[in-house]
């Protein structure tokens, strides 16, 4: 996220004098302007809470328990702060699994929509058999609304929750606005 305001500086004639103004790089009255742009990388950090909504499994048959799945997850927030898109309202995933006995990869695509925006990312991972924790990092490929110029990228844990069919997403990364 870009914090605080764009300024320009305007040298005005042989005075030499300068005053402050918004504005892109751009020359006005025959004076040269030069834009100072400061820059604040934001931290992102947040918990949710994932349930599957749908999930579709297939056997390869290539070799035993090498299976093909397709999941659909909701999720709400554990561990959130409000930021400048406003409210959380929804968040939804849908990731391609590829398993042997448990151990593989997998890559998804997530959709968080606030309340004045919406983010959009992709992630890749591998899941464990052994430690049933599945790591990887996200990447935003897209927004809408105040997040429409957002860039970011982080990592990620997911983890078994406390009943059947749900889930704990653990993130963090960097972002910019």
């Amino acid at each position: 996220m870009k914090i605080g305001k764009s300024y320009s500086f305007v040298a005005l004639g042989s005075f030499g004098k300068f005053f402050q103004a918004e504005s892109d790089l751009k020359t006005r009255f025959g004076f040269i302007t030069h834009t100072v742009m400061q820059e604040k990388t934001m931290k992102r950090k947040a918990t949710y809470r994932l349930v599957i909504t749908r999930r579709e499994s297939l056997y390869v048959h290539d070799q035993f328990d090498h299976t093909l799945m397709l999941v659909e997850m909701e999720g709400e927030p554990i561990e959130y702060q409000v930021g400048v898109a406003g409210q959380f309202i929804s968040r939804r995933s849908v990731t391609f699994h590829d398993r042997i006995a448990g151990t593989g990869e997998m890559k998804g695509y997530a959709i968080t929509t606030f309340q004045d925006g919406a983010i959009y990312s992709s992630y890749e991972g591998r899941r464990e058999a052994a430690n049933k924790l599945t790591q990887g990092t996200w990447k935003v490929y897209k927004g809408t609304g105040k997040l429409a110029n957002m860039t970011g990228n982080g990592t990620f844990t997911v983890k078994a929750g406390p009943v059947a069919g749900e889930f704990v997403l653990d993130m963090v990364g960097d972002y910019e606005l």
